[in-house]
């Protein structure tokens, strides 16, 4: 009789990641993308509420997992497959907030647009993985989407996104002119602080809706 497969444990999954990552530079791969499908679904078969352990992943695992989830955002989208959705966010619990934050919380929007194309109840899946997520700062990111599908709060150009292509191409790409915008002021040189604050009421009256996504919470 041959030997029954073990299940993955936390500890295997990110040493194969650790090593799928680093052997594709922090680029999803399609190893990298084979590990997180069977790790995803088995977190899926786990008891409600139980949170996921902590993990020892290196920076290019953390890296391919946020790229994971915008790849699952997509795939959603383009396979009208609302698992995938919730596969990403998995992948965001499981990077546990440790990059930028404000990477994460864009990732958020895509997954929170793919649910909502899809007629998801988002408040419902949202709030799920808010709940079990071990990061208090990322549940609170995770919450921000805990809405009905559509609001406009949630909407993608508040983040600096947006919708391209349909079917097969459908795609989420920067927000080209917030993201000018974004990179004048960064990169302007030599602005006295009240020179900056100018420039920044222009872009402000420019792009009042789109720089949304700068406000703090509230």
């Amino acid at each position: 009789m041959g030997q029954e497969e073990e299940p993955v444990t936390g500890a295997s999954f990110a040493t194969r990641l650790n090593q799928a990552a680093a052997i594709g530079g922090a680029a999803l791969s399609d190893q990298s993308i084979g590990i997180l499908e069977e790790f995803c679904r088995e977190m899926g078969e786990q008891p409600p509420h139980v949170k996921i352990e902590p993990l020892q992943l290196n920076l290019d695992a953390r890296r391919v997992l946020l790229q994971y989830s915008t790849r699952c955002a997509v795939e959603a989208v383009r396979k009208r497959c609302p698992g995938l959705v919730a596969n990403g966010l998995a992948a965001v619990l499981i990077e546990n907030g440790s990059l930028d934050i404000r990477d994460t919380i864009r990732v958020l929007a895509e997954l929170f647009h793919s649910a909502s194309v899809l007629q998801l109840n988002a408040i419902a899946l949202f709030g799920r993985f808010a709940d079990i997520a071990r990061n208090e700062g990322l549940a609170s990111s995770i919450r921000r989407f805990s809405l009905p599908a559509g609001s406009p709060s949630a909407a993608l150009k508040h983040f600096g996104l947006r919708v391209s292509g349909t079917g097969d191409t459908f795609r989420y790409v920067d927000d080209d002119d917030l993201m000018r915008a974004v990179r004048m002021y960064r990169n302007a040189p030599g602005l006295t602080f009240s020179q900056r604050l100018m420039f920044i009421r222009m872009l402000l009256r420019q792009n009042r809706e789109q720089w949304q996504l700068l406000k703090r919470d509230r």
